[in-house]
């Protein structure tokens, strides 16, 4: 994730599946890993904002904050479908 004034890009684009007005849900990941294995068990986010694809590229979307404040949203939080 990373903030430019109002809007949001995100790397996920079209050859991952995301179109345009899709929401997404943005904030810090908790994840939860087997300690033998260190395989991922389990994984959530802590809600920080919410975001609306306004435009869909191959590689990555452009978003804009429908819930939140843009402050909020650092590089490298978790984005995940709601």
């Amino acid at each position: 994730v990373q903030v430019a004034g109002d809007k949001v890009y995100i790397n996920r684009g079209s050859r991952e599946g995301v179109t345009d007005g899709q929401e997404f849900v943005v904030g810090e990941a908790n994840v939860v890993r087997d300690p033998d294995t260190g395989e991922v068990l389990d994984q959530s986010v802590t809600q920080v904002a919410r975001i609306k694809v306004s435009q869909v590229k191959e590689k990555l979307s452009i978003c804009t904050i429908t819930s939140g404040s843009a402050g909020a949203i650092k590089k490298g939080m978790m984005v995940q479908a709601p």
